[in-house]
Parts: structure tokens; C-alpha cells; sequence
């Protein structure tokens, strides 16, 4: 999930650098990170089959979000600091947006992205999916077929941020059988040798 060193917004020598290749033992690698959305089009000069799954929240929930987390003296997006801004190792691995507030900066930053997102999508291995998808056993499935898990078993008994507050009385879902050893140990290796779909 998001492995450091992060990849940087602008000038990054080597988008590919956390995919991990020639593994025989795992075919399918994922990783977690809003900073490959400018590199798509780099990484698959190098490895054609990636295949790119960007998750789409609202505007508004995403500009609280942040808000809500981020320290009053953070700005990741601001092109032009204000000296109460503290730098932050997250700060190279966004745009630089000329707004005149952090709330506008976020809301840019995601008009932009998703914009980028959207002309993307032209190509077949780069599909948008809500965020909500990852709540239903539908919209997960739904995304392993894209990424091209055959016969995808979904299990959903997903942990929820406790501020979570709207998600409250998700059914939780079981697989629809045991789930073998050799399943298990494949899944605790993906966990370990992750890198970008």
C-alpha cells in the first residue's frame, strides 16, 4: 500500500520502480497509489499488460476528507507555500495547483485528476470504478474480472475506518466455501510481493 519512496508527480525517472516482475511463483501483484495516475501511459511503454483500477469518490467527501485529516499547517497541492506550511514527504507526489485555499486546492486537484482518469479510460486497461464498489460483493467482483481474476470468490467481511459512519449496516459476506491452504498461502504472499495492477 502506497510504498515508499512514493513516486513523485513531476519527474519521475522510473514509474515501474515498485512493480515487481519475473516472480513465477505469484501471478497477479497489486498495489495501492493515487501517484501512478501521470505514469500510466509511461508504464505501459514498459509493461503492456498493467492493468489500472482508479476508485472515484465524491468531490465533496474527498475535500472533507483531507480536510479532515490534514494538519493546519499542510498543503500538499499549493503551488506558491505560505511559511505557516510545514514540508511533507507526501507534498512531491502531488500537482502543484494555484488556489487561493486548501479546499480549493483539493477540489482542482480532484477535477484534474479525474479528468485525467476519464481520458484514460479510452484504453481497456484502465477502468474507474466508484468507491462504493468496493461494498458490494457485485462491484468487487466487478473489479476482479477487469484486472482478470477467472471466477473471482468474493469474501466481504470488510473492515470499515471507524469514521465510517454512513457504511453502518453493510451485511457482512462469506466465502461461499472454505477457503483451501494453498489459497491462503497465495494471498499472504500477494500481501508481502505487491506492486501496481
Amino acid at each position: 500500500h502506497e510504498r515508499s519512496p512514493h513516486l513523485t508527480w513531476y519527474d519521475e525517472a522510473d514509474p515501474c520502480r515498485h512493480i515487481v516482475v519475473n516472480k513465477p511463483s505469484i501471478n497477479l501483484w497489486a498495489d495501492v497509489g493515487f501517484y501512478y495516475l501521470p505514469h500510466v501511459e509511461r508504464i505501459w511503454e514498459t509493461l503492456p499488460d498493467v492493468r489500472f483500477v482508479c476508485l472515484k469518490r465524491d468531490r465533496e467527501e474527498t475535500i472533507q476528507s483531507f480536510e479532515s485529516y490534514l494538519r493546519d499547517d499542510q498543503c500538499h497541492w499549493r503551488k506558491r507555500r505560505a511559511p505557516q506550511w510545514q514540508p511533507s514527504v507526501w507534498d512531491a507526489c502531488f500537482p502543484n495547483i494555484d488556489a487561493g485555499s486548501r479546499p480549493e486546492a483539493i477540489g482542482i486537484y480532484w477535477d484534474e485528476y479525474y479528468a485525467a482518469a476519464e481520458s484514460l479510460e479510452r484504453d481497456d486497461r484502465f477502468q474507474i470504478f466508484p468507491t462504493q464498489c468496493l461494498n458490494t460483493r457485485e462491484g468487487v467482483k466487478s473489479i476482479l474480472e477487469f484486472i482478470g481474476v477467472q471466477e473471482p470468490v468474493v469474501r466481504l467481511g470488510i473492515w470499515l475506518h471507524k469514521s465510517a459512519d454512513r457504511y453502518k449496516g453493510i451485511e457482512q459476506w462469506f466465502m461461499p466455501r472454505p477457503i483451501e491452504r494453498e489459497q491462503y498461502e497465495t494471498v499472504a504472499r500477494l500481501g508481502r510481493d505487491s506492486a501496481p495492477l
